[in-house]
């Protein structure tokens, strides 16, 4: 063999050994041990598949662990907003605050110990686990936080519904004072009387709604999913009778107001 051709064999061997070393490290290694007669390309294709399969395997568990970290910081940023919208109803009984409190807190200690978890996992399948738990154990977004929802929306409209009720009743007493006058407020009494049938349908639903929602626990969800279902329309129906009263109730107070000023034109003058 001449020298030239040593030298071009050379030559072809040390440029493949700086395009694998650049292109793939364990490449490199295999060329130096191996035979100058191997052939580099069958070389790098027998040698590079190991570790190829390791990175992408790497790389893959490594997107599972952000996909999932994304998905636990979400659902404990939205944890921990619930605390004020528990303390801040006015109709939920202490014992039912400190329930739900603790369901909440319960959950983020939970989630945060499956975050631990995740972030140590050292395989996709347990990774893969460790997500699908977020779901399957935690129920955030399908049971807990539209629950605590449900309760606060029940409890607002118990509050709007009481303060119609105090109306109606202002507008009772309105009603028998003009009646005793000798005026004729027949029809007036019975528009009351669509008012506070509307206001005690509301108080019924939204009352009943929430006693019974603040009752349901996560296993209730697991053995029905549907456990919630129809909640939000009861109290949909309900925002309807209190809408529905409180536009009663302004065209009620208009025509005692007409009484009064029918009163004042037709009283003789001294």
């Amino acid at each position: 063999m001449t020298k030239r051709t040593i030298t071009s064999k050379l030559s072809a061997l040390g440029a493949a050994f700086l395009i694998s070393l650049i292109w793939a490290p364990a490449v490199a290694s295999a060329l130096v041990t191996s035979n100058t007669s191997t052939n580099v390309t069958n070389t790098t294709t027998t040698t590079t598949t190991p570790t190829t399969q390791n990175n992408s395997q790497a790389t893959r568990l490594n997107n599972i662990i952000l996909r999932g970290n994304m998905e636990l910081t979400r659902r404990l940023n939205n944890l921990s907003s619930l605390d004020s919208l528990i303390n801040s109803s006015l109709k939920l009984t202490s014992s039912d605050k400190t329930t739900l409190n603790d369901q909440v807190s319960s959950t983020i200690a939970g989630l945060n110990t499956l975050k631990g978890q995740l972030d140590s996992a050292t395989t996709v399948t347990a990774a893969i686990n460790d997500v699908q738990s977020i779901v399957s154990e935690y129920r955030v977004y399908v049971f807990i936080y539209p629950k605590i929802h449900i309760l606060k929306v029940a409890d607002d409209q118990q509050i709007i519904e009481a303060k119609l009720s105090a109306l109606a009743s202002l507008l009772q007493t309105r009603l028998t004072q003009a009646s005793k006058t000798g005026q004729n407020v027949s029809s007036l009494i019975s528009q009351l009387a669509t008012i506070n049938s509307l206001i005690s349908s509301a108080q019924t639903i939204s009352s009943q709604v929430e006693t019974t929602v603040v009752n349901l626990q996560t296993s209730t969800y697991n053995s029905n999913n549907s456990v919630l279902s129809g909640y939000n329309a009861q109290l949909q129906s309900a925002r309807q009778s209190i809408m529905t009263a409180f536009s009663d109730a302004k065209t009620l107070v208009q025509g005692i107001e007409s009484l009064t000023t029918s009163t004042t034109a037709t009283k003789p003058a001294n």
